[in-house]
């Protein structure tokens, strides 16, 4: 199919619930490379269908083709090739966008395989002919088919991610991400896994992109990011319901991660929901 990109000068949006900026699908581009040191603002999927340099606050990384990232609002974006390339992408934001990642559990910030992008492709394009052929597109309509492309992304990266990996390392994941809120050491996941803490590290990483303890901070802050978001807490009792009681530690952890303080997050979140 031939490529081609559409941003809206006017971008779709119902209320701070959902907004589209914009959407291509197989776009053509020549050799280059795209530096965001700040983001975009807003959720940035991204599909590559070529080999590419890509990363996300750390050094780029080549990556193969077929190699998917989900960039968060005021992450870095960086992806490079030296050899034209063809992306497949859409840039969206908003309560619904932020909420259906954290349910379908999608990896962010981070590359991952998509070994079949006709999906995302199919979903895209239907988006696309809601928002442009219709005087009034129907945000059911739209948010339907966003939750069904990613709902099936997820369902295909946990089925080809759990026929390859060991259950005992899949079971120290898990608890990792559902027992964030207490303090867990590096010999407490290894020995849930079966392992030595050296070779457990190393096949976690192998297995999941990044080490056990970063993968525990990420689900930290991104449940913190969740709590500032939808709730009045205040930013202590935020930070001990992610496991973390010194505030300060916290505090520095979470702007290096999402580029603002947590108040400054939380004030920022007010503020769009009031506009």
């Amino acid at each position: 199919m031939k490529g081609f990109k559409h941003f809206f000068s006017a971008p779709p949006r119902w209320g701070n619930t959902l907004i589209i900026r914009g959407i291509g699908v197989r776009e053509r581009m020549p050799a280059c490379a795209i530096d965001r040191p700040a983001g975009t603002g807003d959720h940035l999927f991204m599909f590559f269908y070529d080999p590419m340099r890509i990363g996300s606050g750390s050094a780029p990384q080549e990556q193969p083709c077929g190699s998917m990232m989900i960039w968060t609002p005021g992450r870095p974006q960086y992806y490079a090739s030296v050899t034209p390339y063809q992306h497949t992408w859409i840039h969206c934001d908003g309560v619904f966008i932020r909420s259906l990642l954290r349910r379908s559990d999608l990896p962010c910030n981070r590359p991952f395989m998509l070994a079949d992008p006709l999906a995302m492709e199919r979903y895209l394009l239907a988006v696309y002919e809601e928002l442009t052929h219709h005087a009034s597109p129907d945000g059911v309509i739209v948010r339907n088919l966003l939750e069904i492309w990613l709902r099936k992304t997820a369902r295909r990266l946990r089925t080809s991610i759990e026929t390859s990996i060991p259950s005992r390392l899949l079971a120290a994941r898990h608890m990792l991400e559902t027992e964030y809120e207490r303090p867990i050491t590096l010999g407490e996941i290894a020995a849930k896994a079966c392992m030595s803490v050296s070779h457990f590290c190393a096949v976690f990483k192998r297995h999941f992109g990044s080490p056990a303890i970063q993968y525990l901070i990420q689900q930290r802050l991104q449940r913190a990011a969740a709590l500032l978001q939808e709730s009045d807490l205040k930013v202590q009792e935020v930070a001990r319901r992610v496991g973390y009681a010194d505030l300060y530690h916290f505090s520095k952890l979470f702007a290096k991660h999402y580029g603002i303080s947590p108040r400054a997050f939380a004030r920022n979140d007010t503020a769009r929901t009031k506009k």
